[in-house]
């Protein structure tokens, strides 16, 4: 192999690791959001909202869901404008990957969520409205924004809000 192949070889390599380690994350997020929504989602809404006779009545019922559950399990960085999810030790930005991989995003994980509360979803009126329901996703995260400030302080436990120093208060991830 000459220089010119070596150095392809390499470039190649650099970027086979980068992009494996980026799909990685990507899909640790989308596994995280899932998990979350599927504990949080009012699975009896979605399932009586399969059963109803007109589309956007059953739109109207999938997307009052998930923006309940996006709101309980998902936080909104309103100063970087980024949907975020709780990994276990940190809240992890989703639009780190640029907004169209962020919104992709949203559109699948609305739409496995909701297939596997309810497989006898169409699949038809999932696609025809699947940007709504990841809007969904966001509206809810939004209804639970995090703020920057100096007072709050985030722990594996909770976040505490140290704006009154004699009485912390702690807030759950799940409130």
């Amino acid at each position: 192999m000459n220089v010119n192949s070596n150095i392809i070889w390499i470039v190649y390599c650099i970027f086979a690791v980068v992009y494996m380690r980026t799909s990685n994350n990507i899909d640790t997020i989308r596994d995280l959001m899932e998990q979350e929504l599927l504990r949080s989602i009012d699975k009896k809404s979605v399932v009586g909202g399969t059963g109803m006779s007109r589309t956007s009545d059953r739109l109207y019922v999938w997307v009052d869901a998930l923006m309940r559950a996006a709101g309980g399990c998902l936080r909104y960085d309103s100063v970087g404008g980024s949907v975020m999810v709780f990994d276990g030790k940190i809240w992890v930005g989703v639009n780190s990957y640029g907004r169209d991989v962020c919104d992709s995003l949203m559109c699948k994980v609305a739409r496995d969520v909701l297939l596997r509360v309810d497989p006898s979803i169409h699949k038809g009126d999932l696609m025809s409205c699947e940007k709504r329901l990841g809007k969904a996703i966001v509206d809810g995260a939004m209804m639970s924004a995090i703020g920057e400030g100096s007072s709050y302080v985030g722990f594996q436990n909770g976040v505490w809000d140290f704006s009154d120093p004699l009485e912390p208060v702690r807030h759950g991830f799940g409130e």
